[in-house]
């Protein structure tokens, strides 16, 4: 009896779904989708761009454990900032849930470590201060799981110095950008290496 594939499912906004402003990368180019072709896996795309936590963890959840995913990879939590101007205690809840929710399932997942907004676009004084606690408190709960060895934590700082890995919003990774960030879920993952290919120009 040949074993059936395994199964990988995207959660969270659109960091990993690929949606953006004026841009659309297909789920199967997102660095999601990239990691799964890696691993011969099914690929459900359940991210939506705009996903706040609480509806990653109310609608996403349920349905990606509906499926029995062997790997969950998951990108959430800067969407609630520029929704509620600042809920960090709230997101970062939201966030630790999501991800227990997954490891009670015995899931893998593979998480985002988010990367700071204003080191790509200029913010007021204040709110660069506000977007940064923000990440600097998601970023410390995602650390502090990730002593699991279920989670595996994808750097998304990787991209942040080079402008070939960006969208023209400066705000969504590129098509390349995806490609980068599936090299390196892949590499943390323990799969077979991602083709990131040459960089366009910047």
């Amino acid at each position: 009896m040949t074993a059936s594939a395994p199964v990988f499912v995207s959660l969270g906004d659109s960091f990993v779904s690929g949606e953006g402003v004026g841009l659309r990368t297909a789920p199967n180019r997102t660095w999601a989708g990239l990691v799964a072709e890696s691993a011969g896996a099914r690929f459900v795309a359940l991210a939506r761009g705009g996903a706040p936590a609480g509806v990653a963890l109310r609608d996403q959840v349920p349905m990606a454990l509906a499926l029995d995913p062997d790997v969950v990879c998951v990108c959430i939590g800067l969407n609630d900032l520029f929704r509620s101007g600042g809920a960090g205690g709230d997101t970062t809840a939201g966030v630790v849930s999501l991800l227990h929710r997954l490891r009670d399932a015995e899931i893998v997942v593979a998480a985002g470590r988010l990367h700071d907004p204003t080191r790509l676009v200029r913010f007021p004084a204040r709110l660069e201060r506000v977007v940064r606690a923000h990440v600097q408190t998601i970023n410390a709960a995602l650390d502090e799981l990730a002593a699991d060895p279920g989670v595996v934590l994808v750097d998304m700082s990787v991209l942040v110095d080079r402008p070939e890995c960006w969208a023209v919003d400066r705000v969504h990774p590129s098509d390349y950008g995806h490609r980068v960030l599936a090299a390196e879920a892949a590499r943390r993952l323990a799969l077979p290496h991602v083709k990131v290919g040459a960089a366009p120009p910047a």
